[in-house]
């Protein structure tokens, strides 16, 4: 990605001159370009450098992916990715380099070609360093995410979050180049997308692999209480924070089998899908099991690592694909507007196929961040162990189980 340069102006501009033209800029600005032609709107219209802002687009393509630039230098993720509708909404951080007055943001096709272009006034000034929590900070559900420190080991970024969105039985040949699933395909294009990753287990067993490093022998759908260690135990020893967010699941560390509804909304919540309450060591801690709300709590700030589980329908294991696509569409944009996204990943898997490959299926698995190789494909092998080991090599993290053997993701990041 090429480096971004801003030069001083000769003269410098007063600071009340660039207040007013702030004033004068008002709260969005939006590009004029021909009537049915694509629009892009940045809101604030105003911000300071290291600022961020949210980034609009309207009457794109539907599916249509490209590049964001700020005054012609390419600004990489979070590219923009648009949705049915043929809009698209995401978060901007203003180059800290970037000097006083009117600059340029664009928006390219995948051609490079420009489709849209809108005006930010950047002004004088810094702004005010995020809240984070730190090590020795509450470990139970008021943690906020912490600033990792030093580089991840062996390729592996150091990244602020790491989203984990967690799908059901489909076979990798279900999902990829299906047309029912558009958006999920769409991310795949843009992004990054393992062509041969599987499952190790089939139902929990998947689930409990990728946050333990190991099945536990687990081949049925039961309800159990796993002692040993764990990745949320990891990454509060680490001085990191964890959420799990579960569709349909009621409050107060609920150890039921499964619930319906809720306030966010109809659909079923199943314990085996949720991966935190079937360790003992989180089940038997109400401080550390307060961790785990409905998606109306969800908040893409809130944690290091945040897991993301649909209800079963959203799921795709009692609804079609469709449905859980179009679900996605309205999701991700949630985490990519957020500034918290800026040097994160999000990850969308399944928890098994329909066939025994690998232990549990042949399934689809795409990166999306802003340090994914783009439009980037990988036919190394990989399976759940290896994203965990991915996970536990960002954050310097001692590995799990039969992580310790596995390979880590690390082509598919720059």
């Amino acid at each position: 990605m090429p480096s971004l340069a801003f030069s001083v102006p000769g003269a410098h501009r007063a600071r009340a001159a660039l207040l007013i033209a702030a004033v004068l800029a008002g709260s969005a600005c939006t590009a004029s370009t021909v009537p049915g032609s694509p629009t892009v709107r940045v809101a604030p219209g105003v911000a300071a450098p290291g600022g961020t802002v949210t980034v609009e687009g309207n009457g794109f393509a539907s599916g249509a992916s490209g590049d964001l630039a700020f005054d012609g230098s390419l600004i990489g993720m979070p590219a923009y990715l648009s949705d049915a509708s043929g809009t698209f909404r995401m978060a901007l951080q203003v180059p800290s380099s970037a000097a006083p007055g009117r600059h340029r943001v664009t928006a390219l096709g995948s051609d490079g070609r420009l489709l849209a272009a809108a005006t930010l006034t950047v002004t004088p000034g810094t702004e005010p360093a995020a809240r984070t929590g730190g090590p020795g900070a509450d470990p139970g559900v008021h943690a906020t995410a912490t600033v990792p420190t030093g580089p991840g080991l062996d390729g592996i970024p150091a990244f602020a979050h790491v989203y984990v969105i967690v799908f059901e039985n489909r076979e990798y040949g279900s999902i990829v180049g299906s047309p029912q699933a558009p958006y999920l395909n769409a991310l795949g294009r843009r992004y990054g997308l393992a062509t041969a990753f599987d499952a190790v287990g089939h139902g929990i067993a998947s689930y409990l692999a990728l946050f333990s490093g190991s099945t536990h022998g687990i081949r049925d759908e039961g309800v159990y209480d796993i002692p040993g260690p764990n990745l949320f135990d990891q990454l509060q020893a680490r001085g990191l924070s964890w959420r799990v967010y579960a569709q349909n699941v009621p409050g107060n560390c609920f150890m039921g089998v499964r619930a319906s509804g809720g306030p966010d909304g109809p659909g079923t919540y199943v314990r085996r899908h949720e991966p935190a309450i079937n360790f003992s060591a989180i089940s038997g801690n109400p401080a550390r099991c307060a961790n785990i709300a409905d998606f109306s709590h969800f908040d893409p700030a809130a944690a290091n690592l945040e897991v993301i589980i649909p209800n079963t329908c959203i799921d795709m294991e009692d609804c079609g694909t469709a449905a859980g696509d179009a679900w996605l569409a309205q999701f991700v944009p949630r985490i990519a507007s957020s500034p918290s996204f800026a040097d994160s990943l999000l990850v969308v898997t399944y928890d098994e196929g329909r066939t025994n490959a690998g232990g549990g299926g042949h399934v689809a698995t795409v990166l999306v961040g802003p340090r994914v190789r783009a439009h980037y494909a990988s036919s190394m092998p990989h399976d759940d162990y290896s994203l965990l080991r991915t996970i536990e090599d960002a954050w310097r993290l001692p590995c799990l189980g039969r992580a310790c053997q596995a390979n880590n993701l690390g082509e598919f990041f720059r």
